[in-house]
């Protein structure tokens, strides 16, 4: 399941991926606000219209809460469901045994996440604008470790999760191992630019934006020149590498062990170096 306004790309990024995988009967996007050109592009799959109203102050949580609202229906009748925007592909790690949905229907627990790896796309590195028709991971070749999309995407129960989708309510916590949640914010540094001055016409900020130092690009143009040259300015690697152990440490060892007041299990926010794909992965997606 995903929920799309108007990233036409990223669906069919989206589509294309989980088609190689599951029918069309099995995927679900809910379309907020109509848009003929994004439902004919998922014509087959489910495809859901839902009114998009002017932004105010609560409307993040609120669609967080409708999210998992149809999320938890669904697992009341059997199902094991993924929930992941539509910047987000989950992926198996080809050295694990089984593919993504192999190892989807082997999860036996209420809630689970999956490591987050957000592509970072370096223009000095590879300045030619990305192909749709290519593998992406072969054109975006670098990321880094992220407990931002660490999410408890992975659901078999009811779950209610804070805005976001980067915590839920339940009380243990289950990654799944060789699975990953590649974020593609960062793909196209061109087409961020363009998202981001998008986004802040279009929802309200969160009220901590001052204290939330990588969401600078919600408060203004000079914020997401920022952003880019924080990420430009970060070391490349010359080695391919997938270290993941300094970020599952941070993780279990911040996740606090009571519920914050909303009743949901929260851990740091935090980022990785960067690195670059073992060649393994560069035809995944």
């Amino acid at each position: 399941m995903t929920m799309v306004v108007d990233e036409g790309d990223f669906l069919k990024i989206w589509l294309d991926y989980w088609r190689r995988y599951l029918p069309d009967e099995c995927l679900h996007v809910i379309c907020h606000g109509e848009n003929p050109e994004l439902e004919s592009l998922a014509r087959g799959v489910r495809f859901e219209n839902i009114a998009r109203n002017a932004p105010y102050p609560e409307m993040e949580n609120d669609r967080w809460k409708m999210l998992a609202d149809k999320v938890s229906a669904l697992t009341r009748d059997g199902f094991t469901v993924v929930y992941t925007d539509v910047d987000e592909i989950l992926i198996a790690d080809p050295r694990h045994t089984g593919s993504v949905v192999d190892k989807l229907m082997r999860v036996d627990v209420p809630v689970a996440h999956t490591l987050g790896l957000e592509v970072i796309h370096r223009t000095d590195k590879a300045p030619e604008p990305i192909s749709l028709d290519m593998p992406i991971l072969r054109q975006r070749q670098y990321f880094r470790t992220t407990s931002f999309y660490s999410k408890p995407c992975i659901v078999t129960a009811p779950v209610r999760w804070g805005r976001g989708g980067h915590f839920a309510d339940a009380e243990k916590l289950y990654f799944i191992r060789g699975l990953y949640t590649v974020h593609l914010r960062f793909f196209e540094m061109n087409q961020f630019r363009e998202r981001a001055r998008a986004r802040r016409a279009m929802t309200d900020a969160p009220e901590n934006l001052k204290a939330l130092h990588h969401r600078r690009w919600r408060e203004s143009d000079e914020g997401i020149e920022d952003v880019i040259a924080e990420l430009h300015a970060m070391k490349c690697p010359r080695i391919r590498s997938m270290f993941t152990l300094r970020l599952l440490w941070r993780i279990w060892r911040t996740r606090k062990k009571v519920p914050n007041e909303d009743g949901l299990y929260v851990y740091a926010l935090c980022t990785g170096d960067l690195q670059r794909f073992p060649r393994r992965f560069l035809n995944l997606i």
